[in-house]
């Protein structure tokens, strides 16, 4: 009986101490815009404040994102690209 006891106490401590000594992540997630319209592509970053740890980052798409963080002060970086509007054709004429 003793010996169950102890077992279980030893279970009990091992099972707290492997509680405290994790980070627990926090689910945060949003929506992206660019002018006014979802951003449809791209990746969110979000870094510690101080840069202690490394960041954590997921995909955005369709101006949807879900990402798992550390909790904290974060600063958050977009990547992300659009296509560049064609240049007018320069049309050459008597000079």
């Amino acid at each position: 009986m003793a010996r169950h006891a102890l077992l279980i106490g030893l279970g009990l401590l091992c099972a707290a101490a492997t509680l405290g000594c994790g980070d627990v992540l926090a689910e945060v997630s949003g929506t992206v815009t660019v002018d006014g319209e979802p951003l449809q592509e791209g990746e969110i970053i979000f870094e510690e404040a101080d840069q202690n740890k490394s960041p954590e980052a997921g995909p955005i798409v369709g101006g949807k994102y879900t990402v798992r963080v550390l909790p904290g002060s974060k600063k958050v970086r977009i990547n992300a690209s659009r296509p560049t509007k064609k240049p007018e054709r320069l049309t050459s004429g008597p000079s």
